[in-house]
């Protein structure tokens, strides 16, 4: 096979994981424009929308993460992105401390989370499948168990311990959420 053909099948885009995502970022989109009338205009309730909207406010973060796990191992400018990914989380925690709003600070959000996993996927990359699933479970087994408990200290947030007056717009801490990543890596 020639360099060119090589190239060319580099090039080629998994349609299927873009529709995916596209159909992620318009969940996110919807569920966000449903907070704001709620909580900003107050015309609607979100408390009784059906199961569905539920589920995709509960769980489509975690789905997010997981089809980013995956796309990572397509790609291979990881830290490039994960830069700009980086950026553009400072950008939108800079925008939410201007607003003032401390209940809507958003410190680590989707966008820090995944800048962080896209950062460090180089450093397990290579290691064998079943580790990396091992790894996976593990750190999605201690982030459910931090997800029980509460510290006195304030300062590791970022890795998904809080204390009990901890609030935030939009929350992905590294435990369990690096687990989820790294699952979709190895999946």
């Amino acid at each position: 096979m020639s360099e060119n053909n090589l190239n060319e099948i580099k090039k080629r885009r998994i349609w299927e994981l873009d529709a995916l995502r596209g159909l992620f970022i318009i969940c996110v989109i919807f569920i966000h424009l449903m907070f704001d009338l709620d909580y900003f205009l107050g015309v609607i309730s979100i408390s009784s929308f059906p199961a569905p909207y539920l589920f995709i406010q509960e769980y489509g973060g975690i789905l997010f993460i997981l089809l980013s796990g995956i796309c990572v191992t397509l790609g291979s400018k990881c830290i490039k992105r994960g830069l700009i990914v980086l950026g553009s989380a400072c950008i939108i925690t800079a925008v939410t401390l201007i607003m003032g709003d401390s209940c809507n600070y958003i410190f680590f959000g989707i966008l820090h989370l995944l800048a962080f996993c896209m950062l460090t996927y180089p450093i397990y990359k290579k290691l064998p499948a079943w580790i990396i699933l091992a790894l996976s479970i593990t750190l999605i087994a201690i982030g459910i168990y931090f997800n029980s408990i509460y510290i006195e200290s304030g300062n590791w947030f970022w890795l998904g311990l809080i204390n009990r007056s901890f609030a935030a717009g939009d929350y992905f801490p590294i435990l369990p959420n690096l687990g989820y990543f790294m699952l979709g890596v190895f999946l």
